[in-house]
């Protein structure tokens, strides 16, 4: 019997002992536990916080694109506008040109008409008039 106590008392101390180690391993794993627990609340927080940071970064690039595409906007009207006056001024330099050579034609032909005309007068003869004295009468 006393080889019994003895065993149990060896088994008892062993079985203490490794309770000691689980104990210790299970504080171990708390502390553990309460780090991760700690740590998985700081990165909930920067995840939030980067969240935050990216939905007013698309917010604004949002604002950023309606204003750059109402400018899109306002530049083809502009354009469309542009493209109106050079077709206005196409018309205009052609109905210019068109003048042009139309009174180009007209000095051509009055400066046919002056060049006869001037013949004309040269080949007039002024008729000899001849002037006779007065005589007091």
């Amino acid at each position: 019997m006393k080889k019994e106590v003895s065993e149990l008392q060896k088994r008892l101390v062993s079985q203490r002992e490794g309770l000691a180690k689980l104990s210790t391993q299970f504080e171990n794993l708390r502390e553990k536990s309460s780090h991760l627990e700690v740590n998985n609340i700081k990165l909930k927080k920067n995840i939030n916080q980067i969240l935050i940071s990216t939905k007013k970064l698309k917010d604004e690039q949002k604002k950023q694109l309606s204003k750059i595409e109402s400018e899109i906007i306002s530049l083809r009207k502009n354009i469309d506008s542009l493209k109106g006056e050079i077709q206005n001024l196409e018309s205009c330099c052609k109905s210019n040109t068109e003048n042009t050579s139309s009174l180009e034609k007209n000095v051509k032909d009055l400066e046919v008409r002056v060049e006869k005309l001037e013949e004309k007068v040269k080949n007039l003869r002024i008729p000899s008039i001849k002037i006779e004295k007065v005589k007091p009468k």
